[in-house]
């Protein structure tokens, strides 16, 4: 099982489970919050069940819509579904040249991806009543990250929609102002909560 997503709501997870006789599948979770410092898992419900590959289901932040990677074949493509899913519902191709790790922009306009060349394309999307219409993917940076693999992503959208976080495919060099990095790891985090709040 790979979790990716939780429903704007908070009541629902979305994520992957291997079935013996169909690959991988797209499942949501219900959650009864009823207790929220303790929310109890209702059963699992399937999402979408399809030949090939199906992974990275990801939640748009109106709750509407499921962004997901889909291998069938030998390449990967993300799409989009409304959710719930219905047999008559319909079903949108976001990438053209392959793509995984569907990401929403905050306002659910634009997803993200990971392009097969290790780029960032973004695409925008209009939804009209239960249908979608998405634009023609566009690079976001010519900048290659580095590849993230079939089970990790290595790339996030910052809230405003102007940054990304990733790791660059290419390390800084030596020419390159230094100093300019910071990390700060922080240890015992509630500990140091609890001693800085009164």
């Amino acid at each position: 099982m790979s979790a990716r997503s939780i429903s704007p709501d908070g009541r629902r997870i979305a994520f992957s489970r291997l079935d013996s006789s169909s690959g991988n599948d797209l499942w949501t979770l219900p959650l009864d919050l009823s207790d929220p410092d303790r929310p109890k898992p209702g059963e699992p419900e399937l999402f979408l069940r399809e030949p090939g590959e199906q992974a990275n289901p990801v939640f748009s932040p109106d709750g509407r819509w499921i962004a997901y990677s889909s291998l069938s074949g030998t390449v990967t493509q993300v799409f989009v579904r409304p959710f719930p899913n219905t047999p008559s519902a319909g079903k949108w191709q976001i990438s053209t040249n392959g793509g995984t790790f569907p990401v929403w922009s905050r306002n659910g306009k634009e997803i993200w991806y990971f392009a097969p060349d290790n780029r960032v394309m973004v695409v925008s999307c209009i939804a009209k009543g239960a249908s979608l219409a998405p634009d023609k993917p566009r690079l976001w940076s010519p900048a290659p990250i580095i590849g993230a693999g079939l089970v990790a992503w290595n790339f996030d959208l910052a809230p405003d929609g102007k940054r990304i976080l990733a790791l660059p495919a290419t390390p800084m060099s030596e020419g390159d102002e230094k100093g300019s990095v910071h990390v700060t790891v922080l240890l015992n985090f509630f500990d140091e909560l609890k001693r800085r709040l009164p």
